[in-house]
């Protein structure tokens, strides 16, 4: 039996409906082939650069899996097709034309600061 491949996902640390997201895959990870990291962490850093990305001003996920590398709505399919069933399913996304898919995630993108935030998982610390 062979070894999954790893799926890296670099995402706005600073973003809780980012954050939110990363839970939602963190749940589903069964096989635990998903790593996530802001994009700001020096793993980021250093795959945003040669990319031409700020990492400091993120405008999407990245996704590197399979010697790939994946923004915006490719990322999002990436990472559906890597989730357990039914999860896979999206990518039925693929028929359409990526410069739509694009449209609508920049829409989405734009607005993440205004859309319901999930709650942190971790609790806040207790000082003394």
């Amino acid at each position: 039996m062979t070894t999954p491949a790893i799926t890296l996902v670099f995402f706005d640390g600073d973003c809780a409906f980012c954050n939110g997201w990363v839970q939602f895959i963190t749940d589903r990870d069964t096989r635990g082939r998903f790593r996530c990291a802001p994009l700001t962490s020096p793993e980021g850093v250093a795959v945003c650069g040669p990319l031409g990305l700020d990492a400091a001003h993120p405008d999407s996920v990245v996704v590197v899996a399979d010697g790939k590398i994946g923004l915006r709505s490719e990322a999002m399919l990436m990472i559906a097709r890597r989730l357990p069933w039914p999860w896979p399913l999206l990518g039925i996304g693929y028929v359409v034309p990526r410069f739509l898919r694009d449209a609508v995630y920049r829409c989405i993108a734009n607005r993440r600061h205004l859309l319901p935030t999930p709650v942190c998982r971790i609790p806040p610390r207790i000082s003394r």
